[in-house]
């Protein structure tokens, strides 16, 4: 249960790149996430534009009250599956504070409405090695529905 988040989620636009390269970068980010790594502006603007469109989106996560960006999630909708992919990061300097968890709370609560997707889970495929991201899941109460040699699958029902 969430009462009053910490952070709040607003799609991200190009005027965002330069908030968004300050943050985008990190050993964690470069092995886990590394197509969200971006350490100059054009690149993070790729990665905005990129992830704007019918079946994508890319959110910033944005702690309260200051309004800072922290961390960014991409979410695709597969429609036929009716599940929506979800890959985030938290800035280094973040991270160890609650954000992803209350994120992914946040992002369950209107994804469907603000999209106009129809989909019943967030499917996160994460790595064995990312101990922190298989924690949070663990912590959210997802479920399992997958291993292979280098990745765990989760799916957090909407």
């Amino acid at each position: 249960v969430l009462k009053k988040p910490k952070v709040l989620l607003r799609e991200l636009v190009t005027a965002d790149a330069d908030a968004y390269r300050k943050i985008a970068w990190g050993e964690a980010l470069h092995t886990y996430v590394s197509f969200m790594e971006a350490r100059d502006i054009e690149t993070a603007e790729r990665i905005i534009s990129r992830n704007t469109n019918k079946y994508e989106r890319i959110y910033g996560i944005v702690r309260k009250p200051n309004q800072q960006l922290v961390g960014a999630i991409i979410v695709s909708w597969f429609e036929p599956e009716k599940e929506i992919t979800v890959h985030y990061f938290i800035g280094e300097k973040f991270q160890h504070r609650g954000f992803a968890r209350e994120a992914i709370i946040v992002l369950s609560r209107f994804v469907c409405t603000d999209t106009g997707w129809n989909a019943e889970k967030l499917v996160f495929e994460i790595r064995r090695t990312n101990q922190p991201s298989r924690m949070l899941q663990k912590s959210l109460g997802s479920t399992l529905v997958n291993e292979t040699l280098k990745y765990f699958t989760y799916e957090y029902s909407l």
